[in-house]
C-alpha cells in the first residue's frame, strides 16, 4: 500500500525491525569487546561519586535557600 508516496504495511515494519536488530547486535558486539569489568567498576564509581556530590551540592542549596546556614558564612 503506498500513501503519499509512503510505503507503509508489514514490508517497512519488517525492513524496521531488521535494521533494529543489526543496530541491536551491533552495540552488544562493541559492548562486549570495550567494558571490561576493572571499565565497569570505575564506571559505577564514577556515576556513585557524581551522585553523591549532587546530593550535598543540592542539600546545600536548599539550607541556603531557607537561610540555615547565613549565620555560617563570614559576610
Amino acid at each position: 500500500m503506498e500513501v503519499m508516496g509512503m510505503q507503509t504495511g508489514s514490508e517497512t515494519i519488517g525492513r524496521w525491525i531488521d535494521q533494529i536488530s543489526l543496530d541491536w547486535e551491533s552495540a552488544r558486539v562493541w559492548t562486549l569487546k570495550t567494558l571490561t569489568r576493572e571499565r565497569l567498576a570505575y564506571l559505577a564509581l564514577g556515576i556513585s561519586t557524581l551522585s553523591v556530590t549532587g546530593l550535598i551540592v543540592l542539600s546545600l542549596y536548599r539550607a541556603l535557600e531557607q537561610r540555615a546556614l547565613v549565620i555560617a558564612l563570614p559576610y
